[in-house]
């Protein structure tokens, strides 16, 4: 059953819609307070934003000022709900990190008040950080140095802390929030597990005679073997296979050991969770066999759950999930009769509309039922569907029966409340002016949140939700950042609107518009995922340098429902390439004050892909282009590229781990890519890549460019080296890349 999801309500601009949402305050997507439009003139006045100016110093001090903006990331309830403890991160260019915040807020449940730190502390990177269920315990992981090691930190309340080397026990950690992250306190807190990378196997030189010290104690050196190939686990994760570690703390000790019997090298294990009452541990377990392909921004790829009893620590965990093609997220009630998780059909695209389902849970790891809460959404109605932002570790409310996620509806991210009795959806009105929203954290009716818009930076807020009637939420904001954003980037307030293209996808129109404001049409990657109404600091820069930058959501987009998602494998590079045109095309004839012949395109990954068609198709449409890490030919990154499936499913072709694809695949895929048209381009282009990308190799933009310069087109390339995918490896990579894209986009 699904109801209640609040209506989208609509306003004609001269046949472009722009849109709202209702129940979210007035109006807080589509038409901020800063932001009027003349309706019936197709016009639009607007104030100035906060503008920096064009020399080059004021560009370097607003990026500065942006980037050293505490950003709010992770939050939760300590102290039995009295307190609520944020986690913030800022970037320091000028020191190459980022540098980790968090502060602590005394809440007053009575009067729903908070109050502000008096200081702040600046924490030292962590690999890993977990809270017990009750608060009152802190698991903190932390490698000083290679040479060092990690080590395990346990702290607990009115008791000395606890510290491990976990050297000899496992490998790197899985980066946070990823599939095979994962942590666990036991319910009583006397045991504690997380996942990790194995331990490297003690490889030698022929002519190396040191004695091996690998997993297996009783091993002999694998001499000759070091340079041997490893598969990992592809773009952004890097690792071999990540193991179970369990940590008894007995008598004031830390005894850590792997699990590797109850959860074997056939999976890579993740998302490890405690029974709350019974002596089980589950973990989500993804197959080792066969060729290993890419895991990141994927949440379609085979896995299932697996519990296994800690009395009996020597027998396999059992799978008690079957007949799903995923499952993930597994999350108990409160006491352990129930666990909700998230699985998604075998559809072979990356992103997928998610199922949550249920299983009733008795005494022991069989449980008594499974049954479906809410199901795949195939239409683009008022619920388009579950597609998760995030699944908080504690999201069950007292109730027992109903959890609260944060969901992509269209261009938001909505706060859901679901029945888990009946499958209800309920959408949690949320104080304007913001548009998106995360939870961060569930303890009894009171939810921590963070809100944001595209033109305000995450603040967070704690609601407090009436027990008899959960739709009624009272709000209340928690602090500002501990680093507020200097001026006078702070306070900045960006106007946007929410564009509907001809009503068949959407698209969001940021920045400051005048007389011949210059756009700049931004397709997003994957292409099976969106843009939607949160802070970005590259499109804050952007827009406070005066450009408009029009995000689009074509068909393919998540968010809209499956059959929208569905339409476009087997079509890219002509029907994301018409809605991006359909895109500009309406936005330019409604907003006269843009300038028609001075329209840049820019786009990372697929979005990249997209802008070399666009380029390609339509030479004399665009001044300027700038590419990072873009697909330039997909026959080609068949051969290259870690998903290798994602190459052939986009294309309206079957994948087979065994096969070997034909000529006639071949043809097919070339045929997709931009390579195909590039006697046509003739638009100057930027091209930005990552040395160690594996999703996209560079190799795909290498070849672009050199075709290019030897057909006379301007283009430069720009490599950073230590660098994956996204160019956010590294500080100074993502600063400098930014500033690189404002140049050549001024210059045109």
């Amino acid at each position: 059953m699904l109801s209640s999801i609040a209506p989208m309500r609509s306003g004609l601009l001269g046949g472009v819609t722009v849109r709202g949402v209702a129940g979210s305050g007035p109006l807080p997507v589509a038409l901020p307070r800063t932001c009027h439009f003349a309706l019936g003139r197709a016009a639009c006045t607007l104030p100035p934003a906060v503008m920096g100016a064009r020399d080059d110093g004021d560009e370097l001090a607003l990026w500065d000022a942006l980037q050293a903006g505490a950003l709010l990331s992770t939050g939760r309830f300590t102290h039995a709900g009295r307190c609520a403890s944020l986690q913030w991160t800022y970037k320091h260019r000028a020191s190459n990190s980022t540098v980790a915040i968090s502060s602590t807020h005394s809440v007053d449940g009575a009067r729903q008040q908070t109050t502000a730190p008096a200081d702040f502390e600046v924490t030292a990177p962590v690999s890993l950080s977990s809270y017990c269920h009750r608060g009152c315990c802190r698991a903190v992981i932390r490698k000083p140095s290679d040479d060092t090691g990690a080590f395990l930190e346990i702290y607990r309340q009115g008791r000395p802390p606890l510290t491990t080397s976990l050297k000899k026990v496992c490998g790197e950690l899985p980066k946070g929030g990823s599939c095979l992250s994962g942590a666990s306190f036991s319910a009583n807190c006397d045991k504690f597990a997380f996942s990790a990378d194995v331990k490297p196997d003690d490889r030698q030189s022929f002519w190396n005679d040191t004695p091996a010290h690998g997993n297996d104690a009783g091993s002999q050196p694998s001499r000759g073997t070091q340079y041997d190939y490893k598969q990992d686990w592809g773009e952004g994760l890097g690792l071999l296979r990540t193991i179970v570690v369990l940590v008894d703390i007995v008598d004031d000790r830390l005894l850590a050991t792997v699990l590797d019997k109850a959860f074997n090298e056939k999976f890579s294990w993740g998302q490890v969770v405690f029974h709350p009452r019974q002596p089980y541990l589950l973990a989500v377990g993804y197959p080792q066999t066969g060729r290993r392909l890419g895991l990141l921004h994927f949440n379609t790829r085979r896995s299932s759950m697996f519990v296994a009893s800690l009395e009996r620590r020597d027998e396999c965990a059992t799978c008690i999930t079957p007949a799903d093609h995923s499952a993930t997220l597994p999350r108990f009630n409160h006491d352990g009769s129930v666990l909700v998780y998230v699985t998604t059909d075998d559809v072979g695209f990356h992103i997928s509309c998610s199922r949550l389902r249920s299983l009733s849970w008795a005494d022991g790891p069989v449980p008594q039922s499974t049954r479906t809460i809410v199901d795949v959404v195939r239409a683009n109605n008022t619920f388009p569907g579950l597609w998760p932002r995030g699944f908080p570790t504690r999201c069950w409310l007292a109730d027992t029966s109903n959890i609260v996620v944060a969901s992509q509806c269209q261009i938001r991210f909505a706060l859901l409340v679901i029945d888990t009795r009946n499958g209800s959806v309920q959408e949690l009105d949320i104080p304007g002016p913001f548009s998106s929203a995360d939870v961060l954290d569930v303890h009894g009716f009171d939810i921590l949140v963070k809100l944001e818009t595209v033109g305000r930076p995450p603040e967070a807020f704690i609601g407090r939700m009436d027990p008899s009637n959960v739709q009624k939420v009272l709000w209340t904001a928690v602090s500002s950042p501990p680093l507020p954003f200097p001026s006078p980037v702070n306070h900045l307030s960006i106007p946007h609107c929410v564009i509907d293209v001809d009503g068949l996808f959407d698209a969001i129109l940021v920045g400051t518009i005048k007389e011949d404001t210059r756009l700049i049409a931004f397709p997003h990657g994957g292409p099976h995922s969106a843009f939607t109404t949160t802070f970005a600091t590259s499109v804050a820069f952007l827009a406070l340098q005066g450009f408009a930058l029009l995000e689009i959501n074509y068909r393919g987009s998540t968010g809209y429902g499956q059959d929208m998602l569905e339409s476009l494998p087997g079509r890219c590079g002509t029907q994301d390439v018409e809605d991006c045109m359909k895109a500009v095309d309406a936005v330019l004839s409604r907003f006269p004050s843009l300038s028609k012949d001075n329209v840049a395109v820019m786009g990372g990954s697929h979005g990249g892909f997209l802008t070399l068609w666009l380029i390609a198709k339509y030479p004399d449409r665009f001044r300027s282009a700038v590419a990072r890490n873009p697909v330039a030919n997909v026959a080609h990154m068949m051969s290259t590229t870690d998903i290798a499936d994602w190459c052939a499913i986009e294309c309206g072709l079957a994948f087979s781990p065994t096969g070997v694809p034909s000529a006639a695949h071949y043809e097919a895929m070339y045929k997709c890519s931009p390579i195909s048209m590039i006697e046509r381009v003739n638009t100057p282009l930027l091209l930005m890549l990552g040395a160690n990308d594996k999703r996209v190799p560079m190799s795909q933009a290498v070849d672009y460019y050199h075709l290019l310069q030897a057909r006379g087109v301007e283009t430069r390339c720009i490599i950073y080296p230590g660098n994956g995918h996204s160019l956010t490896d590294r500080v100074d990579t993502e600063s400098d890349h930014w500033i690189n894209v404002l140049h050549w986009l001024r210059k045109l």
